[in-house]
């Protein structure tokens, strides 16, 4: 289960660094340790809860996207990406 974990993991961190290549020209490397893991922290939970909402389609939209606002850890993982994204916005 393990080695699953670190595989699925190592995925999304690639995924990460794909997008933020392709869409603000911008390398997580440049980043310090601590901000370099609490970004990918914040996309592997934003992932995680979405996931979640994405694979149960016998739920209505409108429940999924209630319950997504009120998961404390969807919207503090949806705030830590939305600042890091200013913040690569604004050093362009």
């Amino acid at each position: 289960m393990e080695k699953y974990h670190r595989s699925r993991y190592t995925i999304s961190n690639v995924l990460l660094n794909i997008i933020t290549l392709i869409a603000f020209d911008y390398d997580l490397e440049s980043l310090s340790q601590t901000d370099s893991y609490n970004l990918r922290k914040a996309f592997n939970d934003f992932i995680h809860y979405a996931n979640q909402f994405v694979l149960l389609t016998a739920i209505p939209l409108w429940l999924g996207k209630l319950i997504l606002t009120l998961n404390w850890k969807y919207q503090q993982a949806s705030g830590i990406m939305k600042r890091y994204v200013m913040n690569v916005i604004s050093e362009e």
